[in-house]
């Protein structure tokens, strides 16, 4: 028994749609005309420009002239053929295939879709949208802007490279690097760790916290403070400045050893003159950097620049960054120079491959740093525009260029320029530069002073043509 289609189909089980062009979208169950009007077989009702099927509720793929048969989908653009699909070439799409890809599309060929322009295979690290149009918003960076910042980026907004995630504005104080995922190492704090510690901190300036640069374990004796910049005042010595002078003369020693520095109390200290040690200040000081040296023993409290061990008799290794060596153990304080490494700076260096540092060759020199010593990571040269050691900070007024070393032209009347290539900054109002002074006033000096050379010459003048002769004011 024949049974009745649902509205819109006809056919062998109903399974063929109706022409989308029926006004009613009935037809016919045998033989699938419209039924619109009984009297005709072809009403039409055609889709606008641009779509096609079934309520025209499909799109037009993308054909020469954006129209298609309204029953098939297929590209009118050429009457004759039934195939005139017209597909964009690689990396463009659009009404004519005259608009371009972004260039953040992602995957080996860049492409998108050549109707609409979305990016078929997601988007570059750095970019998001439909068509990678929109970098990563603050805070975020890669591939979908999936990853957060460092944590430890500087700057108010804490911001990164959206791409890489390079923190952009500096490190907040304690970190450094490319990703300020590093720590400060010992004797430095800071931004960038861009400051050392107080040579007065306890352990010789190698103690302090890397944000703030306060001593962590106190300060040297003689010294107080939470940088220990301050020394005791008169009549107090040692440890945190609590012990007092009351052995000396007036109640005057040192802040540091306690050696009076008045009279001799009554001969039960000494109190030796200048370059002198010993109860009896008999013998003479080696030649030190603090004071002279202790009066009973001839140690010196600070060893000069370049020398350590006994009375400071022996040299700092030639290899010391800056000659600089611990007084008692001849280590180096300040790193090595370049090519060297070991405590004392004697071990030929096994150098890092280019842009990384550290004992394991794993620590990042930074985006700014040219190249960097494996001891210390200090930047050896830096992009134009930043200063070394750590190449994150921009060059100081009047200078300018790789590691700072030009000196800015006269630019609007002050050594001001670009940090990177030198060319003078451009104000926007004249006022806002200070000049030293406007040519019209400098010409309008110059015609003061020849008008008053002019009228001061008047007299002078006037006398020389007519005042009488020498002889004649005698007769």
């Amino acid at each position: 028994m024949f049974s009745a289609c649902r509205t819109g189909y006809w056919g062998f089980n109903c399974a063929t749609s109706c022409s989308p062009v029926c006004l009613t979208a009935k037809c016919d169950q045998v033989s699938g005309k419209c039924l619109d009007d009984v009297d005709s077989s072809n009403v039409t009702r055609a889709c606008p420009t641009g779509y096609w099927g079934l309520n025209c509720a499909n799109l037009c793929p993308t054909c020469l002239t954006s129209t298609c048969d309204h029953f098939s989908g297929k590209c009118l653009d050429d009457v004759d053929s039934s195939t005139a699909v017209r597909e964009c070439p690689r990396r463009m799409y659009g009404l004519g295939c005259n608009q371009s890809c972004s260039e953040h599309c992602g995957g080996p060929e860049k492409s998108c879709d050549a109707g609409n322009g979305t990016c078929e295979n997601g988007c570059m690290p750095g970019f998001v949208g439909p068509m990678c149009d929109q970098v990563c918003p603050p805070g975020s960076y890669g591939l979908n802007c999936g990853e957060p910042c460092p944590e430890h980026c500087g700057g108010p907004t804490r911001s990164c490279n959206p791409v890489s995630g390079y923190c952009e504005d500096s490190c907040m104080p304690g970190y450094k690097g490319s990703h300020c995922d590093q720590g400060c190492p010992d004797g430095l704090y800071g931004a960038n760790c861009a400051y050392p510690c107080s040579f007065m901190c306890a352990g010789w300036g190698k103690s302090c916290d890397p944000k703030n640069g306060t001593c962590t374990k106190g300060c040297r004796p003689g010294y107080l403070g939470p940088k220990c910049d301050q020394a005791c005042d008169r009549g107090y010595w040692g440890k945190n400045c609590t012990n007092r002078c009351d052995m000396c003369v007036a109640a005057q020693c040192h802040d540091t050893t306690y050696q009076c520095t008045g009279e001799d109390n009554n001969g039960t200290l000494p109190v030796c003159a200048e370059g002198k040690w010993s109860y009896k200040c008999g013998y003479d000081c080696p030649l030190c950097l603090v004071e002279d040296c202790d009066s009973e023993g001839g140690e010196c409290i600070m060893c000069p620049l370049g020398t350590w061990g006994p009375k400071c008799s022996r040299p700092c290794s030639k290899n010391c960054k800056e000659t600089r060596c611990d007084n008692w153990s001849g280590d180096c304080t300040h790193g090595c120079v370049y090519g060297r490494e070991g405590p004392r700076c004697d071990e030929v260096e096994i150098p890092c491959d280019e842009g990384l540092w550290g004992s394991e060759c794993t620590n990042d020199c930074g985006y700014t740093c040219i190249n960097c010593t494996k001891s210390t990571g200090d930047c050896l040269y830096c992009v134009p525009g930043k200063i070394p050691p750590t190449c994150m900070i921009e060059c100081p007024n009047g200078t300018y260029g790789e590691n700072c070393a030009e000196i800015c032209p006269y630019c609007n009347g002050l050594h001001e320029c670009d940090p990177v290539d030198g060319s003078c900054k451009i104000y926007k109002s004249p006022s806002a530069v200070k000049e030293p002074g406007h040519p019209f006033m400098t010409y309008l000096a110059i015609a003061v002073v020849c008008v008053s050379v002019t009228l001061a010459s008047v007299p002078v003048a006037i006398y020389l043509t007519y005042w009488p002769e020498k002889d004649e004011q005698c007769t």
